[in-house]
């Protein structure tokens, strides 16, 4: 009986030893494969490698504090495709077909001018190298070389004067092209009864977004705009009764609509002569001269209460010419600005004037 029990004791204990001995063997493989599926690709993957990317700014996708990745979040087709490999479609401009030739209203030329009066008078003498005038506030800047003096367009009221050469406008203000940069710009406000208040300089950063061309095709006999965009351009037309266009003339023997139709229109400063004055097709100022610019407001044109006339530069003088082609000012001056409510500023050997034009 002893021996039995001595027997089925040693068995039991032989079954208990397999038992712990398969246990153990089991324990120490799964532990280890557990470990090395999770540790060596990713504790030892940089954080940058579990992001999405935004196309502005990579983050983490989520917060995963036992740093295993989510590669199906990653895969993300919104997210994850390139915005160059987009259509063509999605990332051009939209508004406007490469083929369409616009028609465009200048709106010079409501009635013409017949002659001018002296209005107003300056007191003191002003050497004046150059004048120009914003039209969105009606003032006036005179640069004598060294200083801008800062005028009313309209009734001749002195405002301030600064060092520097703000000839330049914009919004409400000029900027200094002295430097050759456009960082100082002076800013005026008035009240709403015109009144002015300040004039205040900071650095207003302004990029122009255009550059608009108008010319006149001898081939096509007709006058154009062309609008050339960083990423695209446009070509208007001014169509018969659509009013009188400032332009300058075109030196390439070219058909300007089959050229833009075929996108093959290129044209720059190398293709551009002198200034003139075209409506419906016909050349009102022959194309002689350096600049010609004017200015109507938008009451103006609703109104029709201006008359057509234009500042033209010839030589370093400056004349006035009414929009049917009639020369109001013959001996012409040494400085004018661009017209502004029937009215400029010009200058003969220091005296300066305000002359209003009927």
């Amino acid at each position: 009986m002893k021996k039995l029990i001595s027997v089925f004791l040693s068995c039991a204990l032989l079954l208990c030893f397999a038992a712990c001995s398969d246990s153990g063997e089991n324990g120490a493989s799964s532990q280890p494969e557990n470990s090395s599926a999770s540790v060596p690709n990713e504790e030892s993957k940089p954080w940058y490698d579990n992001v999405v990317s935004t196309g502005e700014l990579s983050l983490p996708q989520n917060d995963n504090s036992t740093g295993q990745s989510t590669p199906d979040e990653e895969s993300t087709p919104e997210q994850s495709i390139p915005e160059a490999s987009l259509p063509d479609e999605e990332q051009s401009t939209p508004d406007t077909d490469s083929n369409e030739i616009e028609s465009a209203l200048n709106g010079i030329g409501l009635k013409s001018a017949s002659g001018y009066r002296i209005a107003f008078t300056k007191e003191s003498a002003l050497v004046a190298e150059a004048c120009f005038t914003n039209t969105n506030i009606g003032v006036t800047a005179i640069f004598d070389g060294a200083v801008t003096r800062f005028f009313g367009a309209v009734n001749g009221e002195y405002y301030i004067a600064l060092y520097g050469e703000y000839l330049a406008p914009c919004h409400d203000g000029f900027y200094d092209i002295s430097s050759g940069k456009r960082g100082d710009f002076v800013e005026f406000k008035f009240d709403e009864n015109g009144k002015f208040i300040s004039a205040d300089e900071n650095n207003h950063i302004h990029t122009d977004t255009s550059n608009e061309i108008v010319f006149y095709s001898p081939f096509n006999k007709k006058a154009y705009c062309y609008d050339v965009y960083s990423d695209h351009s446009r070509l208007f037309v001014y169509e018969d009764g659509e009013g009188a266009a400032i332009c300058r003339e075109l030196m390439l023997n070219c058909d300007i609509e089959a050229d833009w139709k075929n996108n093959s229109l290129e044209i720059d400063e190398s293709s551009l002569g002198k200034y003139g004055l075209v409506e419906d097709g016909e050349i009102i100022i022959p194309f002689e001269y350096d600049s010609i610019s004017t200015y109507l407001g938008q009451s103006d044109l609703a109104t029709g209460n201006s008359v057509g006339v234009v500042r033209a530069e010839k030589d370093g003088r400056f004349y006035y010419i009414s929009t049917s082609g009639y020369l109001l000012t013959p001996e012409g001056f040494d400085c004018g600005s661009q017209p502004f409510a029937d009215r400029a500023w010009v200058f003969n050997g220091g005296q300066g004037y305000i002359i209003e034009f009927n």
